[in-house]
């Protein structure tokens, strides 16, 4: 069974309130070193995203690193594996630097050319996290334990924020809207399926 008609057949189980579902995830046993650590699907619905945001300043400390010690000394977040996306319709900003250091940002912001990011669509990209939570390393689980804030823009102009979730030691995830907890059931084994097709095709 195709991804796109699983997900779906989930979704049409969940509320009409949640008939445009963003999933975030943060997976792997260290930001710092996991490739594709982070990643967002747009898991169902009929509207466009104009961006999203990862916020880590619930952690007054915590920052991205972009000094070049991570990823090939990259000075800027990587972007991976893509589905139904270009690199190309993707821009990204970075704020709120900590301490005054541009190279270490508390917000990234990625952006999409008008039209670009839809139902089924879906990225990930590398990114190093320090001084989130009690230290080294940072598993999806200190995404989680920290408060990491995730913001979708919709180009209709809606606005939602949520915060990570903990779902195991190595993974944590933000859905928007942020559902009822039966809802998010729902959500999270469409995600899961993903995850396992996506897998299964690379091995």
């Amino acid at each position: 069974m195709k991804i796109a008609v699983a997900i779906a057949m989930l979704i049409t189980l969940a509320p009409a309130a949640l008939a445009d579902t963003i999933v975030a995830d943060a997976t792997g046993k260290d930001s710092s070193f996991t490739t594709d650590f982070w990643g967002v699907e747009f898991a169902a619905g009929d509207a466009l995203v104009k961006s999203v945001t990862f916020d880590l300043s619930a952690d007054w400390n915590a920052y991205f690193d972009f000094d070049g010690s991570s990823f090939n000394g990259a000075k800027a977040p990587v972007i991976g594996a893509l589905n139904g996306l270009k690199t190309t319709d993707i821009t990204v900003k970075t704020s709120g630097a900590i301490r005054g250091f541009s190279s270490h940002p508390s917000l990234l912001t990625f952006s999409f050319a008008k039209g670009s990011f839809a139902s089924g669509d879906s990225f990930r990209f590398s990114a190093d996290t320090d001084a989130l939570g009690f230290g080294v390393p940072d598993p999806g689980s200190t995404i989680g334990d920290s408060g990491v804030m995730f913001n979708v823009l919709f180009e209709d102009g809606r606005s939602f924020d949520t915060v990570f979730e903990t779902q195991s030691n190595q993974v944590a995830t933000a859905v928007v809207p942020n559902p009822e907890p039966g809802t998010l059931v729902l959500v999270l084994l469409a995600f899961s399926i993903f995850v396992w097709r996506a897998r299964r095709r690379t091995a």
